[in-house]
């Protein structure tokens, strides 16, 4: 027989089992009796259908989906009820009832009795809807009955968000005994209390059953009900499930507060800001201080597990503190003051997977249990050292995460994105601990309707022939013809996506593929087309269903598992155990006993593969009678009408929060949200509350099946509805709300959602990321190319300078020298492309005669096509640019044989041409026309300028001259920092709702300032002041519509006042102005004038509404005001710069550098720090470029003194008499003379940035090299009178042997080293030798070298080793090497291998060192530092297509 209840699917094995523990625990509660209903005869009104009768009622089955009853659907009344009744076999003692309603919707009802089953007497009524799904009904009196039912007169058929006109019960229980709903036990644990000190909760038992507890933060109260005491007081919302004897379980969430261990005081530091906020925070007094001498201390016992993690910190600490850092292994006994330490010692501190504990003092010392959590712990230190420079206040934090996912969900199957834009995304995320990265690795173009043609048959065929689909990674699943359904405009390979998935965990981020199958698959059915599924979609008839695999052939779920186990299968699968993979299962629209047997079957594939699934959810609308196991999968919730939240969790799945409504995003496409509400959202949102329309379903935050939630953005934009998203406009999308949501996702946001925007300014993007191009500049102008000294010389302070130049000849232009290209041209830069809001001008002039056909201006690196500015646009013939896959066209045409001036802008969203200066913006339009509206079509343009030309061939044919590259950000707009507002016509003006006016000022264009639309709508006008909190002169204002969401609020009337002082009366400067009833920027303009206050009167606006995304207004600045501004901006800069304030704080008093540079440093920095009131911009530059040149000018005493002694040396004249007079007459012997010379022309030349034992070593080496000269022994004839001595007989003569001279270098197997310190026994590469010289071919450069009977270490490969050795094809690099030094395989353009596998120890890499090499070389380099090494290998100018693999 069954039970009477399931347990149900969140009774997890882990849990703690209460009632083990002593009988003296508080409250006890009993409950044993017998369910006459499990032996009933069961009979209804009518069913919804024969799966729903009435036997499933009295199954003993309360919570599965499929084992209720369900009544016929239609309305119900007093005339015409629906009735669900027990025929009991024999007259029985009736007391209670208990019914388990699938919904709570009857709202008046009855229980009955008969004692012939057709007379019927109520015994109990009801004229509301029940307070709990589980209902239990204790009788006021005992019934003797054999017939009893529940009668429903009235109900909602819309009820808890669904609209469906049955009544449905899972269990109907009758018993004689009343029924407890064991008030005892909720009594004890409503009153249940902690006390400092407490160590486990204490909790009643059950006789039989289990009490077993889930708190959202298991940190503070874990699931065997141990306690963590937090630092401060912290309020902890616990499920309580109480299972009784018989299995019936009951819930509730209680909130419980827990005594922290700290007492506050008014003098100690404040929680520092960070994001997301720190769990917990007990603050001291003081700072802990970076110096030059911090560094990483890792636990030597922990070394295998944190050694990763300490790599990729120091990394991001260079980047972020501007110094080095170096990683050492020890124990905390070796730490120092300023050092970092990081030990795996938090085991049962409660910190679990990731948590961490820092004590922040004079060093800080951090505990967790796992390498993620230390590596949060990074996040937060450098995110206060990115606001504070060089110091993190002292304090104790416990930080932890509430939920398990917090993620984003990335659709890269639609557009094409570049992996390094995915990696930017986890890098980011990362930043701000979210952890959880779901690629969408396939898709294709949702309205396949677009290609409809006559009829199905051609349609479908045109699905595979003409519609964009595309699947991202290499294949080797292949069909009958031998093709793959790899994309071929771009794909990630295997050992690319393999890397991805193990480096992003290396930071803290969980790789989620996602291989959408059996529906969004057509990139598969394409390509197979055997298992299409060739239908047309019943609800929309134009729509063929080629996009679903045909789940009716047992070779279609094939495929699917082919695909998948080409991924999982193997020694090294792409895929390994540690990954969750999705599956997809999203919106399928045939077969739903199909679909559910693929789930399930899907389910046990993963399972055998030991793999963690995820699908999307759809089990609710996809209905049929078989029934899905949900247990241990996890699944997107995204829709209500596709999968119920409570539905989901009942089959047992484990929930993500992905709503659409809340946290979808689809760029630019007029329907879900172009970018998220994060403010609402921050404002309202919780990943545990399912709330869509009439959808309001919370899942308690700790509960075992609730685990987080993901944002998404969706490119549904694409082929026939393309409108020109660009990997930047993908990433600003996702990075705007991150901040908000990683708040709601890791605690509470407890701050104000200005606090956190005003946070997120300061922190930021993660370090070593890029993904906005910004370009570090001295001054708005990044770069000038004016030609005149007939080469790519940067004229702007930058120097960025062209690293080459192809064809390129200089003739008399504009102004000076001009470029004189031709469709060969290509003068390379080291900048690529530019941040949005950048300015390019350039005079230019077109040749007479030539070709209509493109020509490339500039052009940018990209793995997506080309990314060009051009003179002449393919298909137009007018100036244009081409990025992404699109194409765009500027309404002009160049004139030939003609000088004119261009200047295009480009921007987030737009891009502008302005001809010889003109006021007049031309802006850019797609060239090729969709079915998506021009104000659907982005612009998007981050200007290119890697090169000036084209590599490909098809560069501009003419003159260009004076190339300018500047920040185009407008000075004029007023900081808001102190502007105050009034508003008479705004929505709910409450922070984080869609409607203050101060949503117009808040510089976030996903907010918005709303007329009043709800509860009733307030007519227009609306009237807005601003109170800028001090006088300015002004002379425009700018208005930027709302940017999505429909056209409501377009203002199109208005008028405009200003006034000095508060007292003053309103001076009108604008009546009746009129702007167009779009989404584009808008101006106000008026003649100058002082003022405080302004005043906004929106008098019309799209249907009746006022909205705005934001307003500027603009300040009248003079030229020498704007320099001193920017003059002073970089000088600020400048002096806080950690690596230049670090030197200044940390002083002179160890001696490091010589006192005359010490002294000129101090007196630079300290009058930067100070600069006289009143100083023009040219002082302020002056005290800048003299802090600059005195930090450059800092020389180390250690340093300068070796070099004195080296010179001295060099310039005594017996040495410099030697080596000036050469050795043509051969007065010593080759080979000492060979040595003195390569010794005396080291040391009066040594590299650049050498240290004192280096030049110590080359001291040692010119001496050692003069003392070994040898004359040669040439035969002298004898002198008068000096008779020869005759041998003895019987003795031969022998000669003598000339002394060895000490050699300081040798030639071994072509390549030349060099001693480079003779105590540490240390030498270096410096070139090539032997016979073949520069036309070796392959090298290896050894671990250790020979040189005069001594082993030395090769450490270095020096500068320029191997530049140029145009052969050289194959290169091995030895174990000991640490540093690479500047060039020294640049321009070895045939090299293609190098295998630094065994060089584990590398330290540095120069800049340029593999710079135009062979552009698809493969690198090898040690497993544990690719992320490392690639790094730096890429900063050492490897080319873009070259393969780094372990």
């Amino acid at each position: 027989m069954k039970t009477r209840h399931k347990i149900m699917s969140f009774l997890l094995s882990g849990a703690m089992v209460f009632s083990l523990l002593p009988a003296s625990a508080i409250g006890t509660v009993k409950a044993a009796s017998v369910n006459y209903a499990l032996t009933a005869t069961a009979t209804a009104s009518g069913s919804e259908t024969s799966a729903f009768g009435p036997e499933k009622a009295k199954d003993g089955d309360a919570t599965t989906k499929t084992s209720r009853w369900a009544s016929e659907e239609r309305e119900a009344s007093e005339n015409n009820p629906h009735w669900l009744a027990m025929d009991l076999g024999e007259v029985k003692t009736v007391n209670s009832v208990i019914i388990t309603w699938e919904r709570r919707n009857p709202t008046n009802y009855a229980i009955e009795t008969s004692e012939d089953g057709s007379t019927w007497k109520a015994v109990k009524t009801f004229t509301s809807a029940p307070a709990e799904k589980e209902q239990i009904i204790n009788l006021d009196n005992p019934v003797q009955t054999r017939y009893i039912r529940v009668r429903i007169n009235t109900f909602n058929p819309t009820a808890e968000g669904i609209t469906w006109k049955t009544v449905s019960i899972y269990e109907f229980e009758v018993y004689e005994e009343k029924q407890s709903s064991g008030s005892e036990v909720w009594d004890a644990l409503n009153n249940l209390t902690v006390k400092a000190g407490d160590k486990k909760l204490n909790l009643p038992t059950v006789e039989g059953g289990k009490v077993e507890a889930y708190a959202d933060y298991e940190q503070i109260i874990d699931t065997d009900g141990t306690i963590y005491q937090p630092l401060e007081d912290k309020t902890v919302s616990v499920e309580f499930k109480v299972t009784d004897q018989n299995n019936k379980v009951t819930k509730k969430e209680i909130a419980i507060t827990v005594p922290g261990t700290h007492t506050a005081t008014a003098d100690e530091n404040a929680k520092p800001a960070v994001l997301p906020e720190l769990a917990e925070w007990a603050g001291s007094a003081g700072d802990f201080t970076i110096s030059k001498n911090s560094r990483i201390v890792i636990n030597a016992a922990d070394k295998d597990t944190l050694s990763s993690m300490a790599e990729a910190f120091a990394a991001d600490y260079k980047d972020i503190v501007g110094n080095d850092i170096s990683v050492v292994y020890g124990s905390e006994s070796d730490v120092k003051a300023g050092d970092f330490y990081f030990a795996l010692t938090a085991k049962g501190k409660g910190l679990k997977d990731e948590g961490y504990l820092s004590q922040i003092g004079d060093s800080i010392k951090t505990e967790s249990e796992t390498a993620t959590g230390a590596y949060w712990a990074t996040r937060t230190f450098l995110q206060i050292l990115k606001q504070n420079k060089t110091t993190i206040p002292k304090g104790t934090t416990r930080d932890y995460p509430k939920y398990k996912v917090r993620g984003v969900i990335l659709d890269v199957g639609r557009k094409a994105t570049e992996l390094q834009t995915v990696k930017d995304v986890a890098a980011t995320m990362s930043w701000y601990k979210m952890n959880d990265l779901q690629v969408h690795l396939n898709d294709n173009l949702i309205f396949l309707e677009d290609y409809w043609d006559t009829n199905a048959e051609t349609t479908m065929q045109n699905s595979f022939t003409k519609a964009y689909a595309a699947f991202r990674l290499e294949s080797s699943v292949k069909n009958d013809e031998g093709k793959t359904a790899t994309a071929t405009d771009l794909s990630y390979t295997k050992d690319e996506f393999r890397s991805l998935i193990k480096d992003s965990r290396t930071i803290g981020v969980n790789i989620v593929p996602e291989i959408d199958v059996p529906a969004h698959a057509l990139a598969f059915t394409k390509t197979f087309q055997n298992c299409a599924l060739k239908k047309m979609n019943s609800s929309n008839w134009k729509r063929p269903l080629t996009d679903h695999l045909d789940l009716s052939k047992p070779e279609s779920t094939q495929l699917a598992k082919n695909i998948f186990s080409d991924y999982i299968d193997g020694e090294n699968p792409v895929f390994d155990e540690q990954t969750t993979v999705h599956i997809g299962a999203d919106e399928y629209e045939d077969d739903a006993t199909l679909y559910r047997n693929f789930v399930n079957e899907m389910d046990d594939y993963m399972k055998s593969k030991n793999r963690k699934m995820r699908m999307w959810g759809g089990l609710t609308r996809i209905k049929s009678d078989t029934e899905v196991r949900g247990d241990g999968v996890e699944i997107n919730v995204w829709s209500k009408d596709w999968a119920d939240p409570t539905e989901m969790y009942n089959l047992g799945f484990e929930l993500i929060n992905s709503l659409d409504s809340n946290v979808y995003i689809v760029p630019a496409a007029g329907y879900y949200a172009d970018y998220l509400n994060a403010a609402s959202l921050y404002a309202n949102w919780k990943p545990n509350v399912f709330k869509s329309g009439n959808l309001n379903t919370t899942i308690p935050a700790g509960d075992p099946q609730m685990i987080g939630g993901a944002y998404a953005l969706w490119n549904d934009s694409i082929d026939t509805r393309g409108n020109g998203v660009t990997d930047y406009d993908v990433f600003d999308r996702i990075y705007q709300p991150m901040s908000a949501l990683s708040e709601k996702l890791w605690g509470e946001g407890t701050k104000t959602y200005n606090e956190v925007k005003a946070t997120t300014a300061k922190v930021s993007t993660a370090p070593n990321t890029n993904p906005y191009h910004e370009i570090e500049s001295t001054g708005s102008t990044y770069a000038e190319y004016n030609f005149d000294k007939e080469d790519g010389s940067d004229a702007s302070k930058n120097k960025y300078n062209a690293v080459s130049a192809e064809h390129a000849t200089y003739t008399e232009g504009k102004v000076g020298k001009a470029l004189s290209m031709e469709s060969d041209t290509c003068i390379e830069t080291p900048l690529d492309k530019s941040p949005a809001g950048t300015s390019l001008s350039f005079w230019v002039k077109k040749a007479a005669g030539g070709s209509s056909d493109e020509q490339v201006l500039f052009e940018g690196s990209s793995t997506l096509g080309d990314y060009t500015i051009k003179a002449v646009q393919k298909n137009t013939g007018k100036v244009g640019y081409s990025r992404e896959g699109y194409d765009y066209s500027f309404d002009y045409t160049l004139p030939e044989d003609e000088w004119v001036h261009l200047t295009i802008k480009g921007y987030k969203d737009k891009a502008e041409l302005y001809v010889n200066d003109s006021d007049t913006a031309i802006p850019a339009v797609m060239d090729t026309a969709t079915k998506l509206g021009t104000q659907y079509r982005l612009a998007t343009l981050n200007i290119p300028i890697k090169y000036i030309g084209s590599t490909t061939g098809n560069s501009f044919n003419g003159l260009i001259d004076e190339i300018e590259l500047t920040n185009d950000q407008d000075d004029s707009i007023i900081p808001t920092t102190d502007f105050s507002f009034t508003c008479d016509n705004e929505q709910n003006p409450a922070e984080g709702s869609d409607g203050p006016i101060s949503n117009a000022f808040d510089g976030d264009t996903s907010t918005l300032w709303h007329s009043q639309y709800s509860p009733s709508i307030k007519a227009l006008p609306a009237t807005f002041t601003v109170d800028m909190g001090k006088e300015y002169k002004i002379n425009k204002l700018t208005y930027v519509p709302r940017q999505s969401g429909g056209a409501n609020g377009y203002i199109t009337s208005y008028d405009l006042y200003v006034k000095k002082a508060e007292s003053d009366d309103w001076t009108q400067v604008v009546t009746d102005g009129v702007w167009a009833s779009d989404t584009k920027e808008k101006t106000a303009k008026f003649n100058t004038v002082d003022a405080r206050y302004i005043k906004f009167v929106a008098k019309e606006g799209s249907n009746g509404f006022a909205t705005a995304s934001e307003f500027h207004i603009h300040q009248v600045l003079n030229e020498e005001e704007q320099e001193v501004t920017k003059a002073q901006e970089a000088l600020n800069e400048a002096v806080n710069d950690s690596s230049i304030k670090g030197i200044y704080e940390a002083g002179n008093a160890d001696g490091t550098y010589t006192s005359t540079s010490w002294t000129a440093f101090k007196e630079a920095y300290e009058a930067a720090k100070a600069p006289s009131e009143g100083a023009s911009a040219e002082e302020l530059k002056t005290l800048l470029a003299n802090l600059q040149n005195a930090k450059a000018g800092l020389k180390n005493a250690a340093v300068e003194s070796a070099k004195e002694t080296l010179k001295a040396e060099v310039d005594k004249a017996e040495n410099k008499n030697i080596y000036e007079a050469g050795n043509a007459d051969g007065t010593y012997t080759k080979d000492s003379w060979t040595a003195f010379k390569e010794a005396y022309e080291a040391a009066k030349a040594p590299s650049e940035g050498a240290s004192a034992e280096e030049l110590k070593t080359l001291l040692t080496n010119l001496q050692n090299a003069k003392a070994g000269l040898k004359k040669s022994q040439t035969e002298t004839p004898p002198t008068p009178n000096q008779t020869e001595t005759p041998a003895t007989p019987g003795q031969t003569e022998k000669p003598s042997t000339p002394e060895k001279p000490t050699v300081v270098q040798k030639v071994s197997k072509n390549v030349t080293y060099r001693v480079l310190d003779t105590k540490k026994k240390t030498a270096a590469v410096v070139g090539v030798g032997g016979k073949k010289g520069k036309k070796v071919t392959s090298l290896t450069i050894a671990k250790t070298v020979k040189i005069n009977g001594v082993t030395y270490k090769v450490t270095k490969i020096g500068k320029n080793a191997f530049k140029g050795c145009k052969y050289l094809k194959k290169i091995t690099i030895g174990s000991n090497v640490k540093k690479i030094e500047k060039g020294a395989f640049a321009n070895c353009r045939k090299l293609a291998s190098i295998n630094m596998k065994k060089a584990n120890g590398i330290t540095s890499i120069g800049s340029k060192s593999f710079s135009k090499i062979n552009s698809k070389a493969k690198v090898s380099v040690p497993s544990k530092k690719l992320s490392k090494y690639t790094r730096m290998l890429k900063k050492a100018g490897l080319p873009k297509k070259a393969v780094i693999k372990k």
